[in-house]
């Protein structure tokens, strides 16, 4: 038994105890269809024969009667239909009427009259009607009506009483959660959570949460038989009305819904005003909805299939030529099963996937353009797959090659199979398949020479790029006759030919070690003039700015790439650019921005090449593995070499070749020279096979150290002034101290000291906040030891202070220990008071005591909320304040001042 509730069960409770106290009483329980108003009524009759009173029904016509609900009336309840002022027999009598709405208009009457009539005994009259439903004789019915002593309404049953009908109909107890997905979908309407519940019984569904979803659709025939559409009063036409409603919601306006039926505009107004009366619809907006949603589900499972196919398209197509928003006609187009699709249909579903991927929704933008192919037979197909292969292309790169392929196949356009080419390239290198991207490249450059000049020389400098990147040294050496590529402009090769000049441009300037303003002046007007599809090589250019010493510059453009990959749902893309940005980060000691962007990327990058080496790759552990070696971390950076599949051979590439160094400097820290000092020898053989520039890796610096301490210091000293030279003709300060600081290992007397304290005044006007203070503390070695304490101290202090905030734990347990050497009375400014502070932890201070909160801080630095509080908590711990409140933003920022304009002087050159 379904019971809707106290307050009408009690009323019916009142009115029984009247007529047996020998009064009289009348009730009328109104409610939806399936609200329990039957059931109440049969329940009021059993009650009533219980209390000893007499129960008679007052009859629908019979072939109401016969075309209703299936019936459950009492057998044993008897017919009551007096003439009209024929006395009732004496007694207690209980008079009950279900469903005015559906009483001929002599029925009505007699009911009327029953209710006025007080020339006999106790009688009561318990009556049901549907909410808004006034039956063939609207004047008869309301005169009935408004007889009736009292009114109650039966209300949809609550969470908790939804709850105790699934457990006692399921025979198990139900979550929370699953009364909750039972009450949204049928609305507490007890006759649809009953038809509900018994498909998931017949199905053996657990009461669990988020089971209740996908069987809605299982359940909804039977509920479809019990819809009043369905019931007398109901034209042919209204049942047409109610799916057009179930097609178009939220869109079923009431013009729209004329449209799509073929109906009067006024029929079909009028036809949905009697059905929100009945409470079967809900107004949402300017349009109507079904309610609750299994009624929706229902009416669209008694539909067939073709015709939900041709209410889908001619929604479509009304909605289209209305000039409707393309998701609001793209919503009906995916429902579409049928093949055949209109070229219009295809252009909507292409625009609704550039509006998802410019709200970065790569999935939804995938789901468009996959229905489309899916539907298209027509022209549109090369246009839909080369988006596909492109969409997929910065998140799915092994999925890109067959779409890209297929849309080669269809294309017929020169120009359309040129950009084609070059985005199966991309996507084919990236898989690791570098001798097919080139296959791919140079069968377009001659497919397109003789009709594409533009398109030919687009793919010949894509070529001449990832041929330099997989390792040719001839490569990089301009083309023959090719001067714009030196020159560094665009040629005539459009965007993408010149971006391709530009980036070869200054990569062969890089290589050649020369020219470094000009490289970094080649690589910025790349960036700003590459097309967002070339995502194989898109970290090159970021690359090359970052290694000509343009870190700002270079931080700004990657942050510029990760809002754009983030917004178009690119992840691939997104990691490439954190690649760089951990890169840049490691440089200027950075470690924990490093440390973030490095595994993010690396994590992405794992994911979706599980076989693969992307350059990207070899970047992000690299910076890793330098970072972690700075933080004391050795076996974590091992740890990740083991994951990344990176301790066997190192992929013979020039994107690798830094991280062979790394390598070879992390065995060596870990204790196996021998290892350490033969990466380092493989890495400088690879190098040495080609054009050379010190920032790809330091391997002359990284050997020379280990050999002298070999004993081999001929040529430990050829290899350190090898790498210096090399770096002042490159000319970046950071690259010139660092070779100035290991050349200065090489020798000794006053050349060290001369060298280091030139490495510290070149370092110092660098961004290189690490690198300066190792060459703080090895100058405040050589001071101590010839005697000059003082400056010795001063040094170590400076190089203290620079690797706490830095993170750079090796470094600092150095610092320290030769400060105690020297005799110094350690001063602990540096683990509490503002100078405590590290670089991140000032940063967010800041931005803290400025009034953000912990979200947008996250945001605006790219990293997790988690850090945020994590450095947030060290900041209150070293300023000892309670909390974010108490921090002093001016002070803060005074000090980040003093950090970028006056920390060089501060700390000292030397």
């Amino acid at each position: 038994m379904f019971f809707p509730g106290a307050e009408p069960s009690a009323a019916v409770s009142a009115v029984l105890d009247e007529v047996r106290r020998g009064g009289r009483a009348s009730l009328l329980l109104e409610g939806v269809r399936g609200a329990g108003k039957t059931t109440l009524l049969e329940a009021a009759a059993e009650r009533a024969r219980g209390l000893g009173l007499d129960v008679v029904r007052l009859p629908v016509p019979t072939e109401e009667r016969d075309a209703g609900r299936r019936g459950r009336r009492g057998t044993d309840v008897e017919a009551f239909d007096p003439p009209a002022g024929k006395p009732l027999r004496d007694g207690r009598l209980v008079v009950l009427a279900d469903d005015l709405h559906r009483m001929d208009t002599a029925a009505l009457h007699c009911l009327s009259h029953l209710l006025t009539r007080h020339d006999h005994g106790s009688v009561a009259v318990v009556a049901t009607a549907a909410h808004g439903d006034y039956g063939r004789d609207p004047s008869a019915f309301n005169d009935a009506v408004a007889r009736f002593r009292r009114r109650a309404e039966l209300r949809p049953l609550t969470r908790a009483a939804v709850a105790e009908t699934a457990t006692r109909v399921l025979g198990q107890r139900c979550r929370r959660g699953f009364a909750e997905e039972c009450l949204r979908h049928t609305g507490g309407n007890p006759l649809y959570l009953r038809l509900l519940l018994e498909e998931l019984r017949i199905r053996g569904v657990a009461p669990v949460d988020g089971s209740v979803g996908d069987l809605t659709s299982a359940a909804v025939p039977a509920i479809a038989d019990v819809l009043p559409v369905r019931g007398p009063g109901f034209e042919p036409e209204a049942v047409a009305v109610v799916n057009a409603v179930a097609l178009l919601q939220p869109n079923a306006a009431v013009d729209l819904v004329a449209q799509l039926v073929r109906l009067d505009d006024l029929w079909v107004a009028d036809t949905l005003d009697r059905l929100l009366r009945q409470r079967f619809l809900t107004r949402r907006g300017a349009g109507y909805e079904l309610d609750p949603p299994v009624v929706r589900a229902a009416v669209l499972a008694r539909m067939s299939a073709d015709a939900r196919d041709e209410g889908h398209t001619r929604a479509a197509e009304l909605l289209y030529a209305q000039g409707a928003d393309a998701e609001v006609v793209a919503a009906h187009l995916l429902r579409i099963q049928r093949r055949g699709m209109a070229c219009w249909a295809c252009r909507v579903l292409r625009e609704c996937a550039v509006n998802a991927i410019a709200r970065g929704d790569g999935e939804e933008a995938d789901r468009y353009l996959q229905h489309a192919l899916e539907q298209c037979t027509g022209q549109c197909r090369a246009d839909i797959l080369r988006e596909l292969g492109k969409l997929a292309l910065g998140a799915r790169p092994d999925a890109a090659p067959g779409y890209l392929s297929e849309a080669l196949w269809h294309c017929a356009s020169p120009r359309e199979r040129a950009e084609i080419r070059g985005a199966l390239a991309n996507s084919l290198y990236l898989s690791g398949d570098v001798g097919a991207a080139t296959r791919v490249l140079q069968d377009g450059v001659a497919e397109a020479e003789p009709s594409d000049v533009h398109g030919a020389a687009a793919l010949r400098e894509e070529l001449r790029l990832f041929t330099t990147l997989a390792g040719r040294a001839e490569s990089v050496a301009p083309a023959s006759g090719d001067n714009s590529a030196v020159a560094g402009e665009p040629g005539p090769g459009g965007s993408s030919a010149g971006r391709g000049a530009l980036v070869n441009a200054a990569l062969h300037r890089y290589w050649r070690g020369h020219d470094r303003g000009e490289s970094a002046r080649l690589a910025e007007r790349a960036i700003e003039h590459g097309p967002q599809d070339h995502v194989a090589t898109l970290a090159v250019p970021l690359l090359l700015l970052a290694r000509a010493g343009e870190n700002d510059a270079a931080l700004r453009a990657c942050r510029r790439t990760v809002d754009e990959a983030r917004a178009r749902g690119a992840v691939l893309v997104e990691a490439s650019a954190l690649a760089v940005r951990a890169e840049i980060a490691y440089r200027a000691g950075e470690l924990d921005e490093c440390r973030q962007d490095a595994v993010a990327a690396l994590t992405t990058l794992l994911a979706r090449h599980p076989a693969g080496h992307p350059p990207e790759l070899g970047v992000a552990l690299d910076a890793l593995t330098g970072a972690l070696l700075e933080a004391g971390e050795g076996a974590e950076a091992q740890r990740w070499l083991d994951r990344a599949g990176m301790n066997g051979r190192i992929p013979d590439r020039m994107a690798f070749h830094g991280l062979l160094a790394q390598r070879g400097r992390l065995r060596i820290e870990l204790g196996d020279r021998e290892a350490g000092m033969a990466d380092l020898r493989e890495c400088g053989r690879r190098m040495r096979s080609g054009p050379h520039n010190p920032t790809a890796a330091r391997w002359r610096s990284e050997l020379a150290l280990a050999v002298a301490r070999a004993g081999g210091h001929a040529e430990a000293v050829e290899l350190a002034e090898t790498e210096l030279e090399q770096a002042r003709k490159w000319g970046a300060p950071e690259e010139i101290g660092r070779a100035l600081r290991a050349s200065a290992a090489v020798v000794s007397g006053a050349e060290r000291e001369a060298r280091l304290a030139e490495a510290v005044e070149v370092l110092a006007a660098s961004s290189a906040r690490v690198a300066w203070a190792h060459a703080l503390c090895d100058l405040g070695v050589v001071l101590r030891e010839l005697g000059r304490w003082k400056e010795s101290r001063s040094r170590l202090r400076a190089a203290l202070a620079l690797a706490e905030r830095c993170g750079a734990a090796v470094l600092a347990g150095r610092a320290t220990r030769e400060l105690v050497t020297s005799g110094a009375r350690l001063r602990r400014v540096t683990e509490i008071g503002v100078e405590a502070l590290t670089a991140a932890e000032i940063r967010v201070a800041v931005m803290a005591a400025e009034g953000r909160s912990n979200r947008q801080i996250a945001e605006e630095l790219y990293v997790s909320r988690r850090t945020v509080e994590t450095h947030l908590s060290r900041v209150y711990q070293k300023l000892d304040i309670p909390g974010r409140f108490a921090l002093d933003s001016a002070v803060l920022a005074g000090l980040v001042q003093e950090d970028a304009a006056e920390g060089p002087a501060a700390l000292g050159t030397g």
